[in-house]
């Protein structure tokens, strides 16, 4: 039997690097679109294929997407400027590689597109989303995640041209990631920050109230695997992939602490602070032309109360079965960053 090859874009992260890792265990080629600025610590050891390239430079996504069986699209922007920069990178760049799928990948088996649970927006309740729920992306981020779907979808949908899956991860934590990093790090000073809720006023969710669905790397990339390379599914497909259960924010910090052996100080922060603040950062962005993460866009992000999702049609569709608990995926995790001097 021929060798099966992917094209995976967002290789060199932490979550494109175990991609790669479990794509190998699988017995499949890969081959990783990196930039010739791309770090590939995460990779060490690791045997693949490099393609030059990124998604704004169509020609090398020609050659990055000939004659692929699978393409697993993970790359994207995580900060940017403005809409339209974020656009072009989840948006343009998407529809890009999709339409070089179209001249040079005709026997693509699947198009997997990581998005995220942004694209959808958070739920304004404490029922978990589902794949039926209406869309409202109520962040930039958000919005060019769910641009990347629709590109996606107009370029599948002409003519059939190939089948695609859309994962919508939640918040994603694990060894190699440095987002929740800078959480532990501050609750390992002693501190808990406290974001201020979407309903203030009307006093029914507090700060610690706040409810967040996660997954472990680990979970996730073994439902991209499996949703990628599964042949039982429908020609486009929507998944949630996230732990059986949410957590509060009060949970979700305790958790960290209680595995540092700390007792922080909750600090509440006002709105009005933490837009001072993002306004600040902004302009440090502006002039050292690398924008900082925390935007009045990703506070936009903070307030909102339940960001939280159901894995249930995974579950049913895919058979998918997460493995970590908060408790053991943090416990993993802090233990990760202390061994290899994140911590």
């Amino acid at each position: 039997m021929q060798t099966k090859t992917a094209l995976v874009t967002g290789g060199s992260g932490f979550i494109g690097s175990e991609v790669i890792r479990q794509l190998l265990k699988k017995g499949i080629r890969v081959r990783a679109l990196l930039r010739k600025t791309s770090s590939t610590d995460n990779l060490k050891g690791v045997s693949y294929e490099t393609a030059l390239g990124d998604l704004s430079d169509y020609n090398a996504l020609l050659k990055a997407v000939d004659g692929v069986d699978y393409v697993f699209h993970i790359a994207g922007a995580l900060n940017a400027k403005n809409q339209e920069e974020y656009n072009r990178h989840n948006g343009l760049g998407t529809q890009n590689l999709a339409r070089a799928c179209v001249e040079k990948a005709p026997h693509l088996k699947r198009f997997l597109y990581v998005s995220s649970l942004a694209a959808s927006g958070p739920s304004l309740t404490t029922t978990p989303k589902t794949e039926k729920d209406p869309d409202q992306a109520i962040s930039q981020y958000g919005k060019s995640k769910y641009q990347g779907e629709v590109e996606l979808r107009k370029v599948s949908s002409e003519g059939e041209r190939f089948p695609i899956t859309i994962i919508r991860p939640p918040s994603v934590y694990g060894p190699r990631d440095r987002g929740i990093l800078e959480f532990i790090k501050t609750v390992n000073m002693g501190f808990v920050p406290l974001f201020p809720p979407l309903f203030a006023s009307k006093k029914h969710v507090s700060s610690m109230h706040k409810k967040y669905s996660l997954i472990h790397v680990e979970d996730l990339v073994s439902g991209i695997v499996l949703s990628g390379l599964s042949e039982n599914q429908s020609r486009m497909e929507i998944f949630y992939l996230c732990e059986d259960q949410s957590y509060t924010w009060a949970t979700i910090m305790d958790t960290m602490a209680g595995i540092l052996q700390k007792k922080p100080i909750r600090i509440p922060l006002p709105e009005s602070l933490l837009k001072s603040a993002a306004l600040v950062l902004q302009g440090v962005g502006k002039i050292t032309k690398k924008p900082h993460p925390m935007t009045c866009d990703k506070i936009n992000e903070l307030k909102q109360d339940y960001w939280i999702c159901s894995n249930q049609s995974a579950k049913e569709k895919l058979g998918f079965k997460p493995r970590w608990s908060l408790k053991e995926g943090m416990a993993h995790t802090i233990g990760w960053y202390k061994q290899n001097g994140w911590l």
